[in-house]
């Protein structure tokens, strides 16, 4: 069940007709209608019994009577308004607009299509039924018209979003916006009073064919305005605007909502045949509307009237006959396997809009039953589970369980067809992408295991090693080696093309190099705290920077501390002395140690300690990382929970119009939290994080300690001189160099049992001189910008760093 955040344009046109129906109701009350004339809906009043074997009753809070309003009583209920003088009504803008929409959707969703519905009982009945409910409510909205403001009045027609395929062939099915009332619920259960024991009214249901109907070419609009998000997106994506990672999340999301926002309304649905019977009428219904015969075929051995092509394109009626003419291939153990040419050679260097009819069905005929024996062998036919599964893959498991396709697997198998037109010759780009990712990933991390092998800390212990392991194996498994062909060689069939699924389905490769670089950056920023190496390397990086010792700026690090905006304990230091504090403190200690006449014992002993212990580098990129335990860990969650959704909304809008402030873009969304404007913001935040997922924090921890290696080295002398040989004993207390470097530039002799005492009272800067030479003459041969070049390179995007000119 989707949030109040996200319905389907059906159940947002329910909630409209219940929210006359509840207007009517309680207006009417309160002009003094009887109550007892309202006939209670008795299937809602009660809680119900526990279960179980304890019998205690339960404790719940009184609810309040639900009340079903018929609507042939909308006409009395609004002539008694209308004549009543025992109290002031205000007709609300809310009513008029939700009676506008419901108007609206009634008239233009296809009173002709119901026409051409074969001439029976319950069509007839469905037609009258159609064309009463359209009456009454202009009834009511011509009999309160008296009573609606002068500024409400001009208002008759819902507000029309953006327009689509649907809309040219059911009259901007697509009119009405959902109330904000209604699209906004709580996030937390409001607190119990009076108004909550109140009786609720709503409209009377119906659950015939023509209701049926309307739902399902609501929910087509619904898919088609995704469907254009989504081609958005990958055209995005070739464009270099957006990312592979941005592009396939963004997609799958949108099959995921679609999935949703169909589950919602199927139960109608089943009631009448299911969806397969709801679009076969549908086209049927079409084709006599445009004087065509459904089983015309200009040639023989057409699949389709393709004079009809493209109007069953938008109702997706060529892409479902392509999967329903692979369901009678499933059966017992069978294995299908397509015959390269059978149904012709796909030749991608075609201009697919210069194609017929005829030809782009056929080319869709080809791709999609070349396909299909690969999905189905992937599903069925491989003994390992499929790690970062998309929807698409998903809903044709269940195709090849049940034979059955509803209308979001189509939606899917649609975007799996016009990401292949986007791209044509270039469709494996994005696993081009995947083998790029994953071979820089692997060199960081064999550079990585290396190192841990060789330092050693109690807080990297061995078995953490085992998250570089997990990550090289799945490399290893999906990226270098194709396991589709092992099994294929184990079953016998013809190997075919390596790694077809990942080359052709840029969604599914998307995922993987989502999962990849979040597993990536997990286990770098874990590896970069417990030796703390990147953190304190950057203390001491700002400090020789704010004293104008560096020509040249660290590059990856400066775009490190932007991403991270807590970097720093605080401000970013401007002195020394600042730079010692907001050290010693993001190593856990307390600010006890700065007090005066402190004094202890040297070496390193335990020091006193902050509450919070040690500081470290956190997750970043929020948005992205909801999607993590999903396709890293397995989870399968496909549910987004209402704070996601707000947290995609918040930051997703905030990168959209980012000179208003947070409260007018929560105000300016509240009315339109429609499916494609989360699913635009997903993409904003997604884009806007791609810098951080993208990050290498293993190089920038091998880089660092190489720094500090080469710092320690150049300063061990005077180091010795100042606090004796054993200022740090082994490789691994090299962060502790950066506290004494920076403790020699300042008026403090000692830092109580956190970095031992100065042997020499001297203040000086010719540490931080010396730090800076090794640092800059990195600087000097671009050692410090390989990571940001990486990036900038990779994404085509230059991002800013803050100061940068």
């Amino acid at each position: 069940m989707l949030s109040g955040l996200l319905a389907s344009s059906y159940l947002q046109y329910k909630r409209d007709t219940d929210a006359v129906a509840s207007w009517l109701a309680t207006t009417a009350k309160k002009c003094g209608y009887s109550a007892d004339l309202l006939v209670n809906n008795k299937g809602q009043q009660g809680p119900g019994k526990s279960k179980g074997k304890s019998r205690k009753p339960a404790k719940q809070a009184p609810s309040a009577q639900a009340y079903t309003i018929a609507v042939k009583d909308f006409i009395s209920l609004a002539d008694y308004i209308i004549g009543s003088k025992n109290a002031r009504v205000d007709v609300t803008s809310t009513f008029v607009l939700a009676i506008n929409r419901a108007i609206s959707v009634r008239k233009t969703y296809g009173s002709q299509i119901l026409s051409t519905l074969p001439r029976n009982d319950k069509t007839l009945a469905s037609n009258e039924r159609h064309s009463y409910f359209i009456g009454i409510l202009e009834h009511v909205r011509d009999t309160l018209r008296p009573l609606i403001p002068k500024e409400l009045l001009g208002e008759q027609e819902a507000p029309k979003r953006g327009a689509d395929k649907l809309s040219s062939l059911f009259e901007n099915l697509d009119v009405y916006e959902p109330s904000e009332e209604f699209l906004k619920p709580p996030d937390k259960p409001p607190v119990h009073d009076a108004k909550q024991y109140e009786p609720q009214y709503k409209a009377e249901e119906a659950e015939d064919f023509e209701e049926a109907l309307l739902a399902f070419q609501l929910l087509l609009g619904d898919l088609n305005k995704i469907r254009s998000v989504v081609s958005q997106t990958w055209a995005g994506y070739k464009a270099g605007i957006f990312d592979v990672v941005t592009a396939s999340v963004t997609s799958n999301t949108a099959i995921d909502i679609a999935r949703r926002l169909e589950e919602d309304i199927q139960g109608l649905f089943q009631k009448h045949g299911g969806c397969a019977r709801m679009i076969q009428m549908l086209y049927v219904a079409q084709c006599i509307v445009h004087g065509e015969n459904a089983n015309h075929k200009e040639k023989a051995g057409d699949d389709m009237n393709f004079r009809m092509y493209d109007v069953a394109e938008a109702i997706f009626w060529p892409t479902y006959e392509l999967l329903n003419a692979f369901t009678p291939l499933i059966f017992g153990n069978n294995m299908p396997i397509y015959k390269t040419g059978h149904y012709g050679i796909y030749d991608p260097s075609q201009d697919r809009s210069k194609l017929s009819a005829r030809e782009k069905f056929q080319e869709d005929k080809i791709i999609m039953m070349e396909s299909l024996p690969e999905f189905y062998l992937l599903c069925k036919g491989c003994d390992f589970d499929v790690p970062a599964q998309d929807e698409f893959i998903s809903g044709l498991q269940v195709m090849f369980k049940t034979k059955k396709i509803p209308m979001w697997l189509v939606l899917a198998a649609q975007v799996f067809l016009d990401v292949n037109h986007e791209f044509r010759g270039d469709v494996d780009r994005a696993f081009n992408d995947l083998q790029n990712v994953a071979g820089k990933m692997e060199a960081s991390i064999l550079g990585s295991l290396r190192f841990t092998s060789r330092v050693k800390i109690e807080n990297w212990p061995r078995i953490n090693d085992n998250a570089f392991r997990d990550v090289l194996a799945r490399i290893n498994e999906w990226v270098k080696n194709d396991p589709m062909q092992v099994a294929k060689s184990r079953l016998r069939r013809p190997l075919g093309e390596p790694f077809m699924i990942m080359k052709r389905h840029p969604t599914f490769t998307g995922l993987w190099v989502y999962t990849l670089k979040s597993l990536f950056q997990d286990i770098g920023i874990t590896l970069a705290n417990a030796y703390g190496s990147v953190l304190y390397t950057g203390y001491l990086y700002n400090a020789v920077l704010q004293e104008k010792l560096l020509t040249k700026e660290w590059k990856d690090m400066e775009l490190l501390i932007t991403l991270h905006d807590n970097f720093f304990v605080g401000d970013r230091p401007e002195t020394p002395e600042e730079s010692l504090k907001r050290f010693v403190l993001s190593m856990g200690g307390s600010v006890s140690e700065f007090s005066k006449n402190k004094r202890g014992r040297g070496g390193h002993n335990a020091p006193a300690l902050s509450r919070k212990g040690p500081r470290g580098l956190t997750p970043r990129a929020p948005v992205s990382l909801m999607f993590m335990d999903r396709f890293c860990h397995g989870s399968r969650r496909s549910d987004l929970s209402v704070q996601d959704l707000e947290e995609i909304l918040s930051k997703g809008m905030w990168e959209e119009i980012p000179e208003e402030t947070a409260d007018a873009k929560k105000k300016e969304r509240s009315g339109d939290d429609s499916d494609v404007r989360l699913l635009e913001a997903l993409r904003n935040s997604l884009l806007g994080e791609s810098y951080e997922l993208a990050f290498d924090y293993c190089a920038l921890h091998l880089l660092s300690w190489t720094f500090l290696r080469l710092i320690r080295e150049r300063t061990h002398d005077k180091l010795v001189r100042m606090y004796g040989p054993m200022y740090i004993e082994t490789e691994n207390q090299l962060p502790f160099v950066v506290g004494y470097i920076l403790m020699a530039a300042v008026n403090m002799d000692q830092i109580r049992n956190v970095l031992v005492k100065k042997k020499e009272d001297i203040v000086t800067s010719e540490l931080l001189l010396q730090a800076a030479g090794v640092l800059g003459s990195s600087m000097d041969i671009g050692s410090g910008a390989i990571i940001s070049k990486m990036i900038r390179e990779r994404y085509a995007v230059p991002y800013a760093i803050e100061g940068e000119t």
